[in-house]
């Protein structure tokens, strides 16, 4: 393993993983660890001083971004001539504190492992799916999607998905009911209820979604890709013709046959006009929720009434409003 390793970001859960992986790999190494919030002055030299016994030893050095910028030279000695029996790790949660000494160790070539935060509802879905892998447990993927989508918050999330593996039965793979009987009693509006009021067309249960998951911790970007991906679906099932099993295409597009079966049920409901509508509204939203609006909240509620009403209750822009140009 490398002499020198920095993990960056801001991300606890995914910092606290790639460290637990790396203490499981080195066990047989002696361990120290450092908080450079409480650090004095010797106090990391002494940690990465040469061992009089030749012992292996990992020394973890957390909240690199709060040590004092007077014992920022400690740590430039220790990278210009690392112990080859030492594995030290440093830690530094994001921000532009001790950005000076985070530019050195990454010119010296440390090995970074990032830790930034997950915005992507994919991105979580797949932190959360390797989590089980890690756990010996396997999640079906209508289970993972209603789990990933009921909390907004990584670390909560992560402690929710360990109880599961705990609780439920061993080589029993965890369905939406044992999801459901662990969140009973817990609000879980998700991105996904939203999208499927929205795709059903009603307006009114798609708003009250929306405000339910908002107040529930959902961030508008969530239920935007909530929304997005069930419209895609459905877009790209629209072609498959009426007697293909959805087991023999779901390669080809990329879904899963659940996936497929559900958006073919979804495309009843829908015209031509709908999607063109739909598709306009999505990339204005898009715009918002990215940063092109001060209210992305907001954005995201326009995007959804106005699919859900088929625009009868939120006028479409046309072509010439100032997102589209931007």
């Amino acid at each position: 393993m490398e002499p020198l390793i920095l993990i960056h970001g801001s991300e606890d859960v995914i910092a606290e993983r790639v460290l637990r992986e790396i203490v499981e790999k080195l066990a047989d190494h002696e361990r120290t660890t450092i908080d450079c919030s409480e650090a004095e002055a010797g106090s990391i030299s002494e940690a990465m001083a040469p061992s009089l016994f030749s012992e292996k030893r990992l020394i973890v050095i957390k909240n690199l971004q709060d040590l004092d910028s007077e014992l920022h030279p400690e740590v430039d000695r220790y990278i210009e001539n690392p112990d080859p029996s030492n594995v030290v790790v440093l830690i530094h949660r994001g921000g532009v504190k001790g950005k000076g000494l985070l530019d050195r160790l990454k010119k010296k070539g440390v090995k970074v492992h990032r830790a930034e935060p997950l915005k992507k509802l994919t991105d979580r879905m797949a932190f959360i799916r390797e989590e089980f892998q890690r756990l010996g447990r396997k999640i079906s993927a209508e289970a993972l999607a209603s789990l990933v989508a009921g909390f907004a918050d990584m670390r909560e999330l992560t402690s929710v998905a360990r109880q599961l593996a705990q609780d439920v039965q061993q080589g029993k793979t965890i369905d939406e009911d044992a999801v459901a009987t662990m969140t009973q009693g817990r609000k879980m509006t998700s991105g996904f209820d939203v999208a499927d009021a929205v795709i059903a067309k009603d307006p009114r249960k798609a708003l009250l979604s929306t405000r339910q998951a908002f107040d529930s911790g959902v961030e508008p970007m969530a239920i935007f890709t909530a929304v997005r991906m069930s419209v895609m679906s459905m877009l790209k099932v629209i072609d498959i013709p009426r007697g293909a099993k959805s087991f023999e295409v779901a390669g080809e597009l990329g879904m899963a046959p659940w996936q497929i079966d559900k958006a073919r049920r979804q495309l009843s409901q829908w015209r031509e006009e709908d999607f063109d509508l739909a598709l306009n509204e999505i990339v204005r939203a898009d715009w918002a929720v990215k940063g092109g609006e001060g209210h992305p909240q907001y954005a995201v509620e326009r995007m959804v009434l106005a699919i859900a009403s088929s625009g009868r209750l939120v006028q479409s822009p046309d072509q010439s409003t100032a997102w589209r140009k931007s």
